[in-house]
């Protein structure tokens, strides 16, 4: 999971304090950066994405769109060297819904995996 606002320093790799591996093994997925010990918000370093070098980035809506989309997340040093970046696999996830668990989660994941697995856009997947 990339927490990402702006093309500044706000760019973090998440890990399993901050939910995100709940949501990534929910949708079937396996969360490579708490496997890889991260916990709390890490600097997402081009060294750590391409260590980790993850099949999918799992972002919020207004995240990527703060970044500059698809091209801008690009931009950033070691996002294109990844799998994920090289195929340009973003699952986007609307911004309240994402880490907060609650009444909406289950519609939410079901977006969420269609996106994933079919390459739906109107599953909120890039």
């Amino acid at each position: 999971f990339l927490y990402a606002r702006g093309t500044g320093g706000i760019f973090y790799i998440l890990g399993d304090e901050d939910g995100s591996s709940d949501l990534i093994e929910a949708l079937g997925g396996t969360d490579i950066a708490s496997e890889n010990g991260i916990g709390s918000p890490t600097p997402a370093s081009t060294e750590a994405l391409v260590e980790l070098n993850p099949q999918v980035f799992v972002m919020m809506n207004a995240g990527l769109e703060s970044t500059g989309d698809i091209a801008g997340l690009l931009d950033r040093p070691g996002v294109a060297q990844t799998d994920a970046g090289k195929n340009q696999r973003v699952l986007t996830l609307p911004d309240g819904d994402s880490l907060a668990f609650g009444p909406q989660t289950a519609e939410m994941l079901l977006r969420a995996a269609k996106g994933l697995y079919l390459g739906d856009e109107s599953g909120n997947s890039n």
